[in-house]
């Protein structure tokens, strides 16, 4: 699975093309604040398994996305979680996953790296 803020969704853009072609589902949730940080979303939908844009640009667990994200993302089912994004993009959804049983060693964020708690 992928998680993308924003503009974080050239990292959703880059993982597709090297996984194509692949037997493997590919779910990616792009989250934005507005329409006009969708970019070729068409694209993206045409090389995962299943893609879910949502924008709203409400900063509490009331986001669509991170609603999304809360009904739909399970440990037993996504082993692996890419996020990506601005900082508190990606903490909040850290944040999320973790609440939900997703274990440390499942996640994964240069954000982790560069702008660490």
């Amino acid at each position: 699975m992928v998680i993308a803020g924003g503009t974080g969704a050239s990292v959703a853009f880059s993982i597709a093309h090297q996984r194509l072609p692949s037997s493997e589902p590919t779910t990616v949730l792009w989250c934005a604040d507005q329409d006009s940080e969708i970019y070729a979303s068409e694209e993206l939908a045409q090389m995962v398994t299943e893609l879910n844009v949502r924008v709203d640009n409400r900063r509490t667990e009331k986001n669509t996305g991170l609603m999304w994200l809360a009904n739909n993302a399970h440990p037993e089912h996504h082993q692996h979680v890419i996020i990506s994004g601005s900082p508190g993009f990606v903490y909040a959804v850290t944040d999320l996953l973790m609440e939900k049983g997703f274990v440390p060693s499942a996640l994964q964020s240069d954000v982790y790296e560069y702008a660490p708690r």
